[in-house]
């Protein structure tokens, strides 16, 4: 979701369940599409299958990846999943049911939509005490507020997932979040905060091994730098960023790296 040509700080990063290496997860996602659809195949010839958790479970993980390929398939699968989840007691699954219809919102713009799943979701997640969930729910919760023109309530979405992240000692979903949080700040143009929780989101993701995460810190700094034209900055950090993204052989990301330094030298 760029809405900047300038740079990756604009893409809002949501929470998965299960956080892990942003690009590892890309690369693995059709290989563990395929093998969620088997396995879901092979269940439903059992009997009562609709009830089985495992089953529910298998087939919240498959829309939780598809959702990023097929929105309007996602939104009709899920819609049974949570009227599967209710009939079954599934509290758990019905939390998560109602997060990727979320998802699925925010991926099409509909965020009022998004925004009341969410809700949805977490107030089910605190009735039945399933933390695990709660600082995806708050980031996302943030991302649909940010995506409503809701700075304020964002933030306070954001800084509550963050000090869940922090407890938790989920340093990945930190990172994420510092960036969102970063965002905001930066479109505020309050850059010395901005750049605050950006070197925050370098030093974490360096810590973690997380490069995609380096690239984004290292780019919104430069934009940073860029705004307040400081250019020859600008183009030293972005010349770290690009350097990790050649490593990492993640053609987009090569791209739009490129693309950002051309820009500040046009500047």
């Amino acid at each position: 979701m760029f809405t900047s040509p300038l740079t990756f700080s604009k893409l809002l990063l949501s929470l998965t369940a299960a956080c892990g290496c942003l690009c590892s997860f890309v690369f693995g996602q059709n290989t563990q599409l395929d093998s969620l659809r088997r396995q879901i195949a092979e269940m439903e010839g059992n009997q009562n299958f609709e009830r089985n958790r495992n089953y529910l479970a298998t087939v919240n993980s498959f829309a939780a990846g598809f959702v990023d390929y097929n929105v309007d398939s996602t939104l009709s699968l899920i819609d049974k999943q949570i009227d599967r989840c209710e009939a079954a007691g599934f509290k758990k699954g019905l939390v998560d049911a109602w997060k990727i219809k979320g998802n699925a919102y925010t991926n099409i713009g509909k965020n009022q939509d998004a925004l009341a799943c969410y809700q949805r979701a977490l107030q089910i997640a605190e009735r039945i005490k399933y933390p695990e969930v709660l600082t995806g729910l708050h980031n996302n919760l943030g991302m649909a507020y940010n995506g409503m023109g809701n700075n304020a309530e964002a933030l306070r979405e954001y800084y509550t997932a963050l000090e869940l992240s922090d407890k938790d000692g989920n340093e990945f979903a930190s990172g994420v979040i510092l960036n969102n949080i970063g965002i905001i700040l930066f479109s505020q143009k309050k850059y010395s905060e901005s750049a605050n929780h950006f070197q925050r989101m370098k030093l974490i993701s360096r810590r973690i091994a997380d490069t995609i995460g380096i690239v984004l810190a290292y780019s919104n700094l430069a934009e940073i730098k860029s705004e307040q034209q400081q250019f020859k900055e600008a183009l030293l950090l972005l010349d770290t960023a690009y350097g990790l993204a050649i490593s990492l052989n993640v053609p987009e990301t090569i791209i739009t790296t490129t693309r950002m330094m051309g820009l500040v030298h046009e500047k």
